[in-house]
Formats: C-alpha cells, sequence, structure tokens
C-alpha cells in the first residue's frame, strides 16, 4: 500500500489514523473536530481534561506534526471533502467514527472507500455500537471492515 494515496474520516483522532500514518502514504486526515472549540462551561473543561488523561489528542495539531493536510469538514455539508478527496486523488478512503458520509464523498475514492466498525455486522448497526454492546452484556466482540454505500453498515 505505499503508493495507493489514503484519506482518513473520522470524527476526532483515533489509533486508527496513526496506523495509517505509520504504514501506508496517508495523505490526508478529515474530521468534524475543530482545533479549539472548546466552550468554557465546567463541563466541557472536565470532558477536556479527561481526554488528554486518556492521552487523546487533537486531530489537527496532530496531522501537522505528521505533515499530513488537515480539513475540517460538516457532517451536514459534504461538498468540500469531495472536492478535496478528488484534487488530492485519493485512492481508499477509510472512515472510523465519522458521520453517515454522502455518497459524492464514498465515490470520491478511485478505487474503494471503507469504513471500520466496532462490531460484527450486522450486529449493532449505527451510531454508538460499543454502548449497546456493554449495555447488552456483549462479552465478546470484533471490528468489521466493509465498503462503504449510501446505507449505514450495510457494504460488503
Amino acid at each position: 500500500m505505499n503508493g495507493i494515496r489514503i484519506a482518513y474520516v473520522g470524527s476526532g483522532y483515533s489509533p486508527v489514523v496513526s496506523a495509517l500514518a505509520a504504514h501506508t502514504k496517508l495523505v490526508l486526515v478529515a474530521a468534524t473536530q475543530q482545533k479549539n472549540t472548546y466552550s468554557l462551561t465546567p463541563a466541557s473543561l472536565l470532558k477536556r481534561l479527561s481526554s488528554l488523561l486518556r492521552g487523546e489528542r487533537d486531530i489537527q495539531r496532530w496531522a501537522k506534526k505528521q505533515n499530513i493536510d488537515y480539513l475540517f469538514f460538516s457532517g451536514s455539508d459534504q461538498r468540500q471533502l469531495a472536492m478535496t478527496l478528488q484534487q488530492l486523488k485519493v485512492d481508499v478512503l477509510v472512515s472510523n467514527t465519522a458521520p453517515f458520509l454522502e455518497s459524492e464523498v464514498i465515490n470520491a475514492a478511485k478505487i474503494e472507500s471503507l469504513n471500520i466498525h466496532p462490531s460484527i455486522l450486522p450486529s449493532y448497526r449505527g451510531g454508538n455500537p460499543l454502548l449497546w454492546q456493554v449495555i447488552n452484556g456483549v462479552e465478546e466482540s470484533a471490528i468489521t471492515i466493509h465498503r462503504m454505500t449510501n446505507q449505514y453498515d450495510l457494504g460488503d
């Protein structure tokens, strides 16, 4: 995968993006998380402190340190993301914890668009699969890597 141009799309930092950067030609990190957009309420400050203590990183700052292009995108308006993927000639798009991606974005990758979903599909489709597995007492789980389609968690 050394010559294949990869883009990562997510809601924020994940160990997945670090692994992609270490083992592929990662050219773009796109996220719905903006740098320094934290409000100054006690609850938001505690949430931010908790994230830092867990080792989570600011994805924009991380991408800059890695010399990887960063793009903030709105989950409700994904045109800029699709255009950027095409301009960068991205071969493979990898999605992890991202909002639902529109067909325009999915089809922008030249080879494939893949999603990493934290459950064994078709069980626990959609958002918050880990939460529902914990609530339901699931003792063993896995991830599913599948092709993205214009429907939630239904690709091969």
